[in-house]
């Protein structure tokens, strides 16, 4: 699996971004509005609640702001997937680089 399929994983996963189906869907009938840039992801402003931190921050609070478990936020910083840190045993996170990780995704 290429990194960017990883990728397109978490975010489906997360919710920030829809699977794409090969066969056509009927249109539903309540729909949450996107931030109109096309490409399903809702705005929901994680990257602003990221860069609202003043310290780094641990896997569990990165896995609820993104919606997935620990565990997974975790498999891909030990990937390298995620940017990431170590002090000591403990995994941080930079929400800087976190942010940037995520516009660069395609997170708004």
């Amino acid at each position: 699996m290429s990194l960017q399929d990883e990728l397109d994983y978490l975010l489906v996963l997360s919710g920030h971004r829809k699977a794409v189906s090969l066969q056509p869907q009927q249109p539903r009938r309540t729909q949450t509005p996107s931030n109109g840039n096309g490409n399903g992801i809702q705005d929901s402003g994680i990257i602003e609640k990221l860069l609202a931190y003043s310290r780094p921050i641990t896997a569990k609070e990165l896995a609820h702001l993104l919606h997935v478990s620990h565990l997974t936020i975790l498999r891909k910083a030990k990937r390298g997937i995620i940017p990431s840190f170590k002090v000591g045993s403990l995994v941080r996170f930079n929400p800087k680089e976190v942010a940037e990780w995520l516009r660069r995704s395609g997170i708004p």
